[in-house]
């Protein structure tokens, strides 16, 4: 039974088909509690943002949490689940003296934990050193954004920063890359939000520099690995409000950004799908490589409202996005599972290639109100989420009938590889080596049905261990023949004579063409142990 009376978060755990139920559970201290974000780590636990107004939400370590109790009318929540849902690894809150609330998490190899969202408080917990320590107008009474990252035992920040300008900002979406750095978007007022190699370096809707909330930009800023400095940062928008509801990077560093847009002149547009706005609000699609430069840039939607929530990309650099349509003529693409709009309002799902086209899109719904709030992919499978009110959604798994006057959803796309192609990753999650043996070797597997010849890139990147100190670092080019389902790289180790606790090591697969299909698994964690013993 749910804890109060006030609305509760939860975290629920579905088999690969959805037909079982793995775990699921509250998390709540009695008052108002939302969850907002969640994210899995390689090792399958679950880490997930909010916010909470409680007083008693559950704190673990406690007395050794970033934060051990509410500082004001409600905080961010950061809490991490251990693989059986029946533990917390750790659990706190986040936030200064005013509202508080994490909006979205992201985590890295290494089990950090990147949290963005919206704070009132002049004085949020931010770190010595980060890009922006102090509020950038703690007088204006507005929202500004945030970005936190919290260490693996969720005890310490690695940094924190707010994010913002003079006028008002909401960050919704954070991304890592390999190398750690986070990427978040989100909505900006302010004329003075700070920009660097910015595509759009002056803000679109100038006459909200006074504060009114009916206007303002996307903004997608790049923040270095120590959180202490911006790599890029820009507007996106034009004359209307516009605003970045999810980014997501893939395998060659890209950052795809979504979100919804009222501008007629939205901007930038490059290599569009869809070059001119259709309905009163259109989603959009933005497309920027690793440097911040524009790659592509677009509308998406019909002649009625679309707004898009959610976004993933696969191994292949192939988009999904998803949100809700109110338009009976959202563009068509290839075979949908759901060719026509049925309801009042209807979720979407869309495909767009690494090349920029639109290979897919799909109604999902019924005669209700249907949303979609997120989505991911594994593999080459696409999972959707969001709530619905139509007791004829289409349903097949675990439940089959509407419970309330809105339930969740979780519906999954199963896509083939196809006769060419196949997914390439990392035979294993993670390795073990001594620091007593000289190397380990990294198998690196193609799955599927191997007839091309490809290949793709690894590198290291250090955790704890120090390259060329405690390991030396690797990096290269693997060749497939044809037919040729594994290879191998080695990762040389380094011994000292320090006895010292576990170190770790990044070790990443990728493809700056996007041309090679990756895996799920193209991420692992290289974990050196001392025995304790002088070599």
């Amino acid at each position: 039974a749910s804890p109060s009376v006030f609305p509760a978060a939860f975290v629920t755990k579905l088999n690969d088909t959805l037909d079982t139920l793995l775990y699921s559970t509250f998390l709540s201290g009695g008052e108002w509690d939302r969850g907002h974000g969640i994210a899995v780590d390689i090792f399958g636990q679950a880490y997930v943002t909010g916010l909470s107004g409680s007083d008693h939400f559950p704190v673990v370590p406690v007395g050794n949490s970033v934060g051990p109790q509410r500082a004001g009318s409600a905080d961010a929540f950061v809490t991490k689940l251990n693989v059986m849902g029946n533990a917390l690894i750790y659990s706190t809150y986040l936030g200064g003296s005013g509202g508080d609330a994490g909006e979205s998490i992201a985590v890295d190899v290494f089990g950090n934990a990147y949290v963005a969202g919206t704070t009132s408080s002049p004085h949020f917990p931010t770190t010595h050193g980060a890009y922006m320590e102090s509020d950038p107008n703690p007088t204006r009474g507005w929202d500004t954004a945030f970005v936190t990252k919290l260490n693996n035992a969720g005890t310490a920040k690695v940094y924190s920063s707010y994010l913002g300008g003079g006028s008002f900002e909401s960050a919704y979406g954070v991304a890592v890359d390999v190398y750690g750095n986070a990427h978040v978007t989100g909505s900006t007022g302010s004329s003075d939000f700070p920009t660097l190699n910015a595509v759009q370096p002056s803000f679109g809707s100038a006459a909200v520099a006074t504060g009114s909330f009916d206007r303002g930009d996307a903004f997608v800023s790049k923040l270095n690995s120590a959180g202490s400095d911006l790599i890029y940062s820009t507007y996106l928008g034009g004359s209307g409000h516009d605003g970045g509801l999810a980014i997501a990077i893939d395998p060659a560093g890209n950052a795809h950004v979504t979100g919804h847009t009222y501008s007629p002149d939205f901007l930038p547009i490059a290599n569009a799908l869809q070059s001119t706005r259709q309905g009163n609000t259109d989603a959009f699609l933005t497309k920027l490589d690793p440097s911040g430069g524009l790659v592509s840039s677009s509308y998406l939607g019909g002649t009625s409202r679309d707004q898009a929530w959610g976004i993933a990309v696969d191994g292949a650099c192939n988009a999904y996005i998803s949100g809700e349509t109110r338009s009976t003529d959202f563009p068509p693409a290839g075979t949908p599972f759901q060719a026509a709009y049925a309801g009042n309002l209807d979720a979407f799902v869309a495909k767009i290639s690494a090349a920029g086209t639109l290979m897919n899109t799909s109604y999902l719904g019924g005669i209700g109100v249907d949303r979609s709030r997120a989505v991911a992919t594994f593999g080459h499978d696409v999972y959707v989420t969001g709530d619905t009110g139509s007791h004829d959604f289409p349903v097949s798994g675990f439940a089959r009938t509407l419970q309330g006057e809105a339930d969740a959803y979780v519906f999954k796309f199963i896509q083939t590889l196809g006769l060419s192609g196949s997914g390439v990753e990392f035979s294993a999650a993670s390795y073990t080596v001594s620091e007593q043996q000289a190397n380990i070797t990294i198998p690196v597997v193609r799955r599927g049905i191997w007839l091309a010849p490809l290949s793709v890139h690894y590198h290291s990147v250090p955790g704890t261990a120090a390259a060329n100190t405690d390991y030396q670092s690797a990096s290269g080019v693997l060749h497939f023949a044809q037919g040729e389902s594994t290879k191998n790289f080695t990762i040389h180790i380094l011994p000292d004579a320090w006895v010292e606790p576990d170190e770790t090591v990044a070790l990443f697969l990728s493809d700056p063409e996007c041309a090679t299909s990756l895996g799920a698994q193209r991420q692992a964690l290289l974990t050196i142990t001392d025995p304790g013993v002088n070599p």
